[in-house]
C-alpha cells in the first residue's frame, strides 16, 4: 500500500472528494498535498494516518446520541441510539428542552425498534422523541446507567420554506446595487433613503421587490476594501449606507450642521458626489467624523432604545463592535500581525481594550442601530405600499479571513484554505475567493448555531432571500492557500441539517428563499431544495439546450418555482453579453488561460446571438434580421423574462 492510500481513506472519512470533473469532461484527482492541507485545516492530524483512520471509525460508533439530528414537524421524530449490548436493559433517563418545551423521562433500550448491529458489541436503535410541538432547536440530553451523558441538537424543520408567491402567480421586481444609486441629496454613494425613495417608485408601477447586493458589514477603516460578497462580517450592516442627514441625532443637533457648513466639508462633500465612480475613502471619512458628532449628541429618550438594541444585539454584536474599534486603532488593519493575545476574542487583552476603548465600540454599536433603523425604514414603506415581496436581500457565501466573522469564532472556521471553484467556461483558471469556510465537524453539533445566526440577519427585515452558491449546503470547493484552484477538492457538509436551518429561519420571518444553483449542481440536490420550497434561479444566458444544439429555452419551458432574470452582478448586461465585451475583458484580466480559449468563446458567443434572435423572433419580439438595437434588444429580453 502507497503512502497516499491511507492519506486518501483519512480525507474520505472526513469528506474530502477524490476529485471532480470538470465542465470538459476531464477528471482531476485530489493531489496528496491537497489532501493534507485541508485535512490540517480541519484539525485532523496527518502523521499517522492509520491511527486516525481507527479514531475517526471510532467516532462513527459513539455511544449515546448523534450531535445533530434534523427532523420534520409533523412526521414521526426519531433518533439514532447507540448502546453497548451490557447496557440494553438498563434505565437510561432523558429531557427534552426548546421551544417552550420541556419534557424529561425514562427508557429501556431492548424496548426500542433495534436497526443494527455495530463493531464491539454495540447496537444502534431507534428511538421515538416526545411530539415537538413548533418548528425550532431542541437540546436532548441522554444519561447512560453509569452517568455517561450524551447529547443531540435536533433541528426540527416546517416542510418548505416561505413561499414567494402561489402556485401560477407571478411577481415581479428590479435588482439594485444600492451603492450605485445617485440622487441629489445623498453623500456619493447610494443609502437606505435612497432605498426607501425607489421602493415608493417601484411600487407604484407594481413591482413586488426591489432586489439588493449584500448588505453586510465591511471594513470602516479600509473602505476601499469594497465588495459585498467578501464583508467583515455577515451578520451585520454596512455603516455607510447610513443617511447621515436623516439621524435623529444629526437633526436635533446643531454641531452637525456646523461642520457641513465649513468649506473644507462642503468642497468634500461635493467632490464625492462628482465622483464618477463610489469614492469610499472619501464617503468614509465624511460619513464617519459626521456620525461620530451624532453619537456624542444622544439624548435621554434615545439613550434607552439605543442600550435596549445592544443588549438585545448580545456577544455577537460586541464582539463585531470591538473588532472594529481593534481595527481603528494602533493594532492596525491586518488581524494577522495584531499581538498574538490581541488575535483571541476572549483574551484579558481583548476585554482590556473594550474597557479602556469603551466609547470607540459604542460607536459601532452606534452604527449598527442606526442601519439597522434605517434599512428597517425601507422595509417598512415596500410592506405599507402593497408590495407582496418588499425587500430582496442577497447572503454571501463567506466572510473575509480578515473580518469580524472568522476573528470572533476562529474556532469554526478552517485555516490555510479559502473558498473558490474549479475551472469552468466562466473561469478557466478556476476561482480562488479567499473566504475561509466553516469547519463541517462544528457545524455537526451545537456549532450549527452559528451558521443560523448568519440566516437570520440576513433575513431581518427581508421578503425573500438570495443565498450565494447554494450547492454549498450539499458541499463546497476548499482551496489551500497559495495552491491553483484546480487543486482544490469538494468538502461535504450537513446537508438536511443546512436546510432545516434556513427552513425554520424562513417560516419565523416569513421570508422566502432562493438558491443560486447556477453550475454544476446535481439533480437530486435541485429536486430536495425544490422539496423544501428553496426555489431555483435561472438566468438567461445559461438556460440552453446544453446537450442538444444549444439553443434557448422558451418561456415556458422555465421551471414554475424559480426566479428568472437577464444576468446577475457578476455577469455581463444584455449589451455587454451581445457585443462579448466581458470575454475581452477576461482576456485583458489573464483570465483566460490561452487564445485558442478566447477565439472559442467568441465564436460560442457569435453562435447565442443567432440563438438568442430566433428565440425572441419565435415569441415575437424581434425581427429575423440581425443587428438588434440595443434598446430594442433590452425591451425584448426583459419581455421575454416577464413570460417565463
Amino acid at each position: 500500500m502507497s503512502d497516499a492510500e491511507p492519506l486518501r481513506r483519512l480525507a474520505e472519512l472526513h469528506g474530502i472528494a477524490g476529485g471532480y470533473w470538470d465542465v470538459w469532461g476531464e477528471h482531476h484527482s485530489t493531489p496528496s498535498s491537497s489532501d493534507r492541507a485541508l485535512l490540517e485545516a480541519m484539525g485532523v492530524p496527518t502523521e499517522a494516518p492509520d491511527d486516525e483512520i481507527a479514531r475517526a471509525e471510532r467516532d462513527r460508533w459513539r455511544v449515546g446520541l448523534p450531535g445533530l439530528v434534523a427532523i420534520e414537524v409533523g412526521k414521526d421524530t426519531f433518533v439514532p441510539l447507540v448502546v453497548p449490548r451490557s447496557d440494553i436493559a438498563d434505565v437510561h433517563r432523558w429531557s427534552v428542552r426548546g421551544e417552550n418545551l420541556q419534557a424529561a423521562g425514562e427508557l429501556l433500550p431492548q424496548d426500542l425498534e433495534w436497526r443494527e448491529d455495530g463493531p464491539d458489541e454495540l447496537l444502534v436503535y431507534r428511538w421515538a422523541l416526545p411530539s415537538l410541538p413548533a418548528a425550532g432547536y431542541y437540546d436532548v440530553n441522554l444519561q447512560g446507567p453509569r452517568g455517561q451523558v450524551s447529547q443531540a441538537l435536533v433541528v426540527a424543520a416546517p416542510a418548505r420554506c416561505a413561499r414567494l408567491a402561489p402556485p401560477g402567480e407571478r411577481r415581479w421586481g428590479v435588482s439594485l446595487q444600492l451603492y450605485a444609486l445617485r440622487s441629489s441629496r445623498n453623500w456619493g454613494i447610494g443609502d437606505f433613503t435612497d432605498l426607501r425613495e425607489a421602493v415608493e417608485v417601484l411600487a407604484s408601477m407594481g413591482a413586488d421587490a426591489v432586489g439588493l447586493n449584500p448588505l453586510h458589514m465591511l471594513f470602516v477603516d479600509d473602505p476601499d476594501q469594497a465588495s459585498p460578497y467578501s464583508p467583515s462580517s455577515r451578520r451585520f450592516l454596512n455603516p455607510l449606507y447610513i443617511d447621515v442627514e436623516a439621524v435623529p441625532e444629526v437633526l436635533d443637533s446643531g454641531s452637525v450642521s456646523t461642520r457641513m457648513a465649513r468649506t473644507e466639508f462642503a468642497a468634500d462633500l461635493a467632490a464625492a458626489r462628482a465622483s464618477e465612480f463610489v469614492d469610499y475613502g472619501r464617503v468614509a471619512r465624511l460619513k464617519r467624523d459626521a456620525l461620530r458628532l451624532a453619537f456624542a449628541g444622544i439624548g435621554h429618550s434615545r439613550a434607552a432604545e439605543f442600550a435596549a438594541f445592544r443588549s438585545a444585539g448580545g456577544d455577537a454584536l460586541e464582539r463585531a463592535a470591538i473588532f472594529s474599534a481593534l481595527r481603528e486603532s494602533s493594532a492596525g488593519s491586518d488581524p494577522a500581525r495584531w499581538p498574538r493575545e490581541l488575535r483571541d476574542p476572549d483574551s484579558d487583552a481583548v476585554a482590556l481594550f473594550a474597557r479602556h476603548h469603551a466609547d470607540a465600540v459604542a460607536f459601532h454599536v452606534y452604527l449598527q442601530w442606526i442601519a439597522d433603523e434605517q434599512l428597517a425604514a425601507a422595509a417598512a414603506r415596500a410592506r405599507e405600499l402593497g408590495m407582496r415581496v418588499g425587500l430582496y436581500g442577497d447572503l454571501a457565501l463567506g466572510a473575509a479571513a480578515g473580518g469580524a466573522d472568522v476573528w470572533a469564532d476562529p474556532d469554526a472556521h478552517a485555516p490555510g484554505v479559502g473558498l473558490g471553484a474549479p475551472p469552468d467556461d466562466f473561469s478557466p483558471k478556476g476561482q480562488a475567493w479567499g473566504l475561509p469556510p466553516f469547519l463541517p465537524d462544528r457545524l455537526r453539533g451545537n456549532g450549527i448555531h452559528a451558521f443560523a445566526e448568519v440566516v437570520r440577519s440576513a433575513m431581518r427585515h427581508m421578503g425573500a432571500v438570495r443565498l450565494d452558491h447554494v450547492m454549498g449546503l450539499r458541499r463546497l470547493f476548499w482551496v489551500v492557500d497559495g495552491a491553483t484552484p484546480a487543486d482544490g477538492a469538494y468538502v461535504d457538509y450537513p446537508f438536511e441539517e443546512l436546510l432545516a436551518v434556513v427552513a425554520i429561519e424562513s417560516e419565523r420571518q416569513g421570508c422566502a428563499v432562493i438558491g443560486e444553483d447556477l453550475g454544476t449542481v446535481p439533480d437530486e440536490v435541485r429536486d430536495r431544495l425544490s422539496e423544501r420550497g428553496v426555489l431555483s434561479y435561472r438566468v438567461l444566458w445559461f438556460e440552453k439546450r446544453w446537450q442538444e444544439d444549444g439553443s434557448f429555452l422558451a418561456p415556458h419551458e422555465y421551471p414554475e418555482q424559480a426566479l428568472a432574470t437577464a444576468s446577475t452582478h457578476d455577469l455581463p448586461t444584455i449589451a455587454g453579453f451581445w457585443a462579448g465585451n466581458d470575454i475581452q475583458h477576461r482576456a485583458d484580466l489573464g483570465l483566460l488561460p490561452s487564445e485558442t480559449i478566447a477565439e472559442k468563446l467568441i465564436h460560442e458567443r457569435a453562435l447565442d446571438r443567432l440563438h438568442l434572435r430566433d428565440r425572441l423572433a419565435a415569441e415575437g419580439l424581434a425581427a429575423k434580421c440581425m443587428p438588434l438595437a440595443p434598446a430594442d434588444l433590452r425591451d425584448a429580453v426583459h419581455e421575454f423574462i416577464a413570460r417565463t
